[in-house]
């Protein structure tokens, strides 16, 4: 029992690999482009980029921004600003 347990897993991981790599390309939502996508005034004056996540299409953004940590959330297909959080602490 456990022996098909094993296969199972060994076959679904399987699966997903040639699911990404197969026919149709890369299902990560960019857009293919060999231009440079340049975003206008995405971090502040004084601000400094502390980390950086993509998940498909979206680009998230810790920011530093005189001692105040802000997030902001880009579409870096069509460069739109899709959310901006600012985190405080609590007293």
């Amino acid at each position: 029992m456990s022996s098909l347990t094993v296969l199972l897993g060994f076959v679904a991981v399987l699966f997903a690999v040639i699911y990404r790599i197969g026919p149709g390309g890369s299902k990560s939502g960019l857009v293919a482009s060999s231009a440079e996508t340049r975003i206008e005034q995405a971090i502040p004056a004084g601000g400094r980029v502390v980390s950086s996540s993509l998940n498909g299409d979206q680009l998230a953004l810790t920011l530093d921004v005189g001692g105040v940590t802000r997030v902001i959330i880009l579409n870096i297909n069509s460069g739109k600003l899709l959310r901006t959080i600012t985190l405080g602490t609590t007293p």
